[in-house]
């Protein structure tokens, strides 16, 4: 919980921080203490819900699809978490990382992606019959891994989502819906 507050915090004050590190320390800090895969990564974490079964967290909007994603990858797996996406998501519309979805549970730093994806999703999603579209996973230039709408999930669980993928490309577990899944 005070890990979620402080993001939440630091995402909404990230533009203030980073401009009194530089100006008085003469050092610049990502947008989120995510790794490099981050950058530029705007997500927001600003979920309505509690996260329960009865009443889970609501994705409503792209922003809020990447909110996930990078928490997950910066290390909360929220095991035993709920999430209920409540409208259709187009991620077409991502304008940075040349257009390229960061899949949910995933790496933090390029210098990973040759590995094993040590910050898995174990929560628990339903896409109410919702549909994700436009995911794009391309880079040809790196051995991408664990690649899909989600890099790894570790028993959790995704039910009642339609995806359309645009383009997905990998060396190695590569999905639409997921890269990996166990447990």
């Amino acid at each position: 919980e005070e890990y979620l507050l402080y993001m939440t915090w630091y995402e909404a004050n990230a533009e203030r921080v980073n401009a009194a590190m530089q100006a008085y320390l003469g050092i610049s800090l990502m947008s989120l203490p995510t790794g490099d895969l981050w950058g530029g990564w705007i997500g927001d974490m600003d979920w309505q819900g509690s996260g329960t079964e009865s009443e889970p967290y609501q994705i409503t909007s792209l922003a809020e699809l990447m909110g996930l994603s990078e928490l997950v990858a910066s290390g909360v797996a929220f095991e035993d978490y709920y999430f209920e996406l409540t409208n259709d998501i187009d991620l077409g519309s991502i304008e940075i990382n040349s257009g390229n979805w960061n899949p949910i549970g995933w790496y933090q730093n390029a210098s990973e992606l040759n590995g094993t994806v040590s910050n898995t999703f174990k929560g628990h999603l339903d896409g109410a019959d919702n549909t994700i579209s436009g995911l794009k996973i391309v880079n040809k230039s790196q051995n991408l891994r664990n690649v899909g709408l989600f890099g790894a999930i570790e028993g959790g669980s995704i039910k009642n989502l339609v995806i359309e993928a645009e383009d997905v490309y990998g060396t190695d577990n590569v999905g639409i819906l997921a890269g990996t899944i166990s447990g």
